[in-house]
């Protein structure tokens, strides 16, 4: 629900439904990867424009690690263990990246965002989901957690992502005007 209330944040210019159907992941540390081929399998299953987005937390000291599979790692360990893990290394430097996969029919085309930052020491903050208690953006001292969501949207790697895919999409404006989000 977090990138949804996101997503139509961003993208307000746009009407925005979420349908959620099962889709196969591709186990890759690249979120790229990931989204091309979910956009791929949802358009083969629902047979109209859709996007789909998702987003990774890559960990210098960790080789990038775990990317597209921050949602388990977290699962497993929590945002806490993730910041006992980063403590091992001695440097903290990390970066955001989403990718959103737009599928019409004709080939999936990918938007990104990215932002660096760094691994906080410990988790903090209330506000938004995932692994945001841990990511501290550069230039800025609190965890996305800790940011109200309009300051996060306007300087976090899902809005760069959104806002590239709105631009696209504001091009097009024969296309449909409504999308799912999965």
């Amino acid at each position: 629900m977090g990138k949804y209330k996101e997503a139509s944040s961003i993208l307000s210019d746009f009407r925005i439904r979420m349908k959620t159907i099962e889709l196969r992941e591709i186990q890759s540390v690249q979120v790229r990867e990931v989204v091309s081929e979910k956009a791929k399998e949802a358009y083969r299953k629902l047979r109209r424009p859709l996007f789909v987005e998702d987003t990774g937390l890559y960990i210098d000291a960790m080789n990038g690690f775990p990317g597209a599979l921050a949602k388990p790692l977290i699962e497993s360990v929590g945002t806490a263990g993730v910041c006992r893990m980063v403590d091992s290394f001695g440097r903290r430097s990390a970066y955001a990246e989403t990718c959103i996969g737009y599928a019409d029919g004709r080939g999936v085309k990918v938007f990104s965002g990215k932002v660096g930052g760094r691994i906080a020491g410990r988790p903090r903050g209330d506000n938004g989901f995932g692994w945001d208690p841990v990511f501290v953006p550069d230039g800025h001292a609190q965890t996305f957690a800790q940011m109200p969501m309009t300051e996060k949207n306007r300087i976090s790697h899902r809005a760069m992502a959104f806002r590239a895919f709105g631009a696209y999409m504001s091009r097009r404006r024969s296309a449909i005007r409504e999308y799912d989000l999965h």
